[in-house]
Formats: C-alpha cells, sequence, structure tokens
C-alpha cells in the first residue's frame, strides 16, 4: 500500500496506526521505531564473488537491478557509494512501484537482481531462497515504524501493540 493511501486512511480515521519502513507523510504524526530490517539481494545472475553466502558488492551488475520506489531514497543513502563506485555496465538501476512478488516475477522472467528486505524471505518459494544473499561488509537496513495520528495516541494502547508486533517479528525471524 502507497504512504499516500496509508496517509488518506489515517485522514479518513478508518484505520488508527500503520506499520511503515519509512514516513513519508505530510502531515504531524507519531511515530515509534519498531526495529531495523536488514536488505537483501535476491538474483538470477551467476554472482562470480560470493563467500560465506554473502554477496560482494563488485560481482553485482547493477545495470540489471530492479528497486522498488520506495526504497529509493533510503537505499541510496545509506548504499550511495556503492552505486557510484562499482564499475559496472551502464548502472541503469530500475525503481518501480508495485508489490515484491510481482518485481521478483519480472526479474525471474527477464533475469537480474533487487533488493528486498529480509522479512519478505518466507514468501518466495523454497527453490528461490537460495538466490537471496546478504551483502559483504554492508549492512543496508530500514528503519520499521509504528505512524499513528496525534488524535489516536494512548500511551498504553501503543506500547502493547508494539510489544505484540516485535513478537510477531521476533517468532517469525526464528523460524
Amino acid at each position: 500500500m502507497s504512504d499516500r493511501r496509508i496517509e488518506d486512511l489515517l485522514i479518513k480515521e478508518s484505520i488508527d496506526v500503520a506499520i511503515m519502513i519509512s514516513s513519508s507523510l505530510m502531515h504531524d504524526y507519531y511515530e515509534h521505531k519498531l526495529y531495523k530490517e536488514e536488505i537483501l539481494l535476491y538474483s538470477t545472475q551467476a554472482l562470480a564473488t560470493v563467500y560465506d553466502g554473502k554477496i560482494d558488492t563488485s560481482s553485482i551488475d547493477f545495470s540489471d537491478t530492479l528497486i522498488h520506489e520506495d526504497l529509493k531514497d533510503i537505499l541510496q543513502r545509506q548504499m550511495g557509494d556503492v552505486f557510484n563506485i562499482v564499475p559496472n555496465r551502464g548502472k541503469k538501476i530500475k525503481y518501480l512501484k508495485g508489490n515484491l512478488e510481482t518485481i521478483r516475477n519480472i526479474i525471474n522472467h527477464n533475469g537480474g537482481s533487487m533488493l528486498l528486505p529480509k522479512i519478505a524471505i518466507p514468501y518466495f518459494p523454497v527453490h528461490q531462497r537460495a538466490r537471496i544473499y546478504p551483502f559483504l561488509g554492508l549492512h543496508p537496513e530500514l528503519d520499521v515504524n509504528l505512524i499513528s495520528a496525534r488524535g489516536f495516541e494512548k500511551s498504553r494502547s501503543i506500547k502493547r501493540l508494539i510489544e505484540e508486533i516485535l513478537d510477531v517479528v521476533t517468532e517469525r525471524s526464528l523460524n
């Protein structure tokens, strides 16, 4: 769901809170940091430089990389040097809107790579998980936040909701 759609729902009071990777909302909201989510590489390419299951950025052909539009600013801040110093063929990084499954299907059909949050791994078919790599030396990550409208703020309710969300995320990451 887009940031704009989430903001519309918050304004209309159709929802009280939302979980978002980055708050680019226009109005004033409470933002509670939940956790940091690691970013990984999914690639159909033969990657030459993999050490202990981690990928060295020098072996990534960024000319065939798709990145979700919502990750663009965050990743450019954290990985800007990688995009600028990696000698690759054309650097035609493409930014797309849509869900990660659609982007993964485009990669599977046309070849290439994409960046994705670690929490997406359970939604990948088991045979495709071998194509997911953490970065060697880099640790790009997203801040995952709980956003609530100013009028909703009930500190005990928010605290309990945060605890429950973290319990679910922790349990999922252990499995």
